[in-house]
């Protein structure tokens, strides 16, 4: 068991200096850029055990703004929009 806790202090570490964002597979690859050999089941097991849950991304949400204050461009080729009827 000890070097699950070893193991979790490296977790924990690389878990915190991605603030909270990188999930089993992403501090799998952290660790073994460090040189220790583990698997992303084991990671994800520990990571389970100290209930450390990455955040997702937040959604997109568009914007629209009612009031633009940018000017109406001007009507240069004079055309008249003015239909006599239907087709």
């Amino acid at each position: 068991m000890t070097k699950d806790r070893l193991l979790m202090v490296k977790i924990r570490t690389s878990f915190e200096d991605s603030r909270g964002t990188y999930g089993a597979l992403r501090i799998k690859a952290d660790l073994c850029e460090q040189g220790e050999q583990v698997s992303r089941q084991r990671t994800g097991r520990l990571m389970r055990q100290a209930e450390l849950v990455a955040r997702g991304k937040r959604k997109f949400r568009t914007t629209t703004k009612a009031k633009s204050s940018h000017p109406v461009a001007e009507n240069l080729l004079a055309r008249n929009f003015d239909a006599d009827g239907p087709n």
